[in-house]
């Protein structure tokens, strides 16, 4: 219990929160744009018809545009996930330092990885937060927020 808590006052101490928000702020607006531009080619679909060419060609070129936020937007969160791991390798180090003891950290990953295993959805009902251990990712560990447990308790223990 004392090593989750050293870890969560590091991730407190480093203003994790702050910074993933900051970086975040761009991949949010491109996806906020995206969803924007989906739903006004949903809603307005005689839009498009009514001028034939300009009204198809706005049309065209509205789709084109949020189809390309979206991409980006999913490619700007690629450096977010690299971001959250090594936000998550910074706090283990710096909870290590804190006790002293790097392998009470290690023991409770280990244990929480072991006992109850990883959930396969998040079950903080829609609450972003840091964690311990997070939710495992379909998408490997491009995707992932927290890198896997095996490579922390290597990084603390090795």
């Amino acid at each position: 219990m004392t090593a989750v808590l050293a870890h969560e006052i590091a991730h407190i101490r480093h203003k994790d929160v702050a910074v993933m928000t900051l970086a975040s702020s761009f991949a949010i607006a491109l996806a906020a744009f995206a969803k924007g531009t989906g739903r006004a080619a949903v809603e307005a679909p005689g839009l498009f018809f009514e001028e034939f060419p300009f009204g198809l060609l706005f049309g065209l070129a509205i789709l084109a545009g949020g189809a390309a936020a979206g991409l980006a937007g999913f490619l700007a969160h690629l450096p977010l996930r690299w971001l959250s791991r090594s936000r998550e390798l910074a706090a283990d180090r710096a909870a290590a330092d804190l006790l002293g003891q790097p392998g009470l950290l290690a023991s409770a990953l280990l244990k929480v990885h072991e006992e109850g295993g990883i959930p396969l959805r998040d079950l903080r009902r829609g609450v972003p937060a840091l964690g311990l251990v997070a939710c495992r990712t379909k998408g490997g560990s491009l995707m992932a927020t927290h890198p896997h447990v095996h490579v922390r308790v290597r990084a603390l223990t090795g």
